[in-house]
């Protein structure tokens, strides 16, 4: 057996108060970018563990550390957001030429992957 050390990441709740703001958006924008140590408070409030970092001991070349992943659905969200960029224009251009102008399941599919798409790159901006 090998002896690791284990750095673990997870949700936590930072407390910022007094942050001045245009907007609520603005306010949050600000406080993430603040270092963790400027918090008034650190809570773990029992925050989903996101990932680790893991490495054995003894091996400072990393050669044999491993980030493991333990929500899937984030590890793959980039790869999703592709894929739907790439959908986009397709479906477009499948409703504009009205091969399925009434069909109302591919509009309803084309308006959510549009809003989809714009909610991703709004919360990146």
């Amino acid at each position: 057996m090998k002896t690791y050390n284990v750095h673990i990441y997870r949700e936590m709740r930072l407390f910022f108060p007094g942050v001045v703001a245009s907007t609520a958006e603005e306010a949050a924008r600000l406080a993430a970018e603040m270092p963790s140590e400027a918090a008034r408070a650190l809570e773990d409030c029992d925050g989903e563990n996101l990932a680790a970092l893991v490495g054995v001991i003894g091996r400072e070349d990393c050669q044999q550390s491993r980030m493991i992943d333990f929500d899937p659905v984030r590890a793959i969200a980039p790869d999703i957001l592709t894929v739907l960029a790439l959908a986009l224009p397709i479906l477009q251009e499948v409703v504009s030429a009205e091969l399925l102008s009434d069909n109302s399941t591919a509009r309803l599919a084309l308006d959510h992957v549009a809003s989809v798409i714009a909610k991703a790159h709004a919360q990146t901006a």
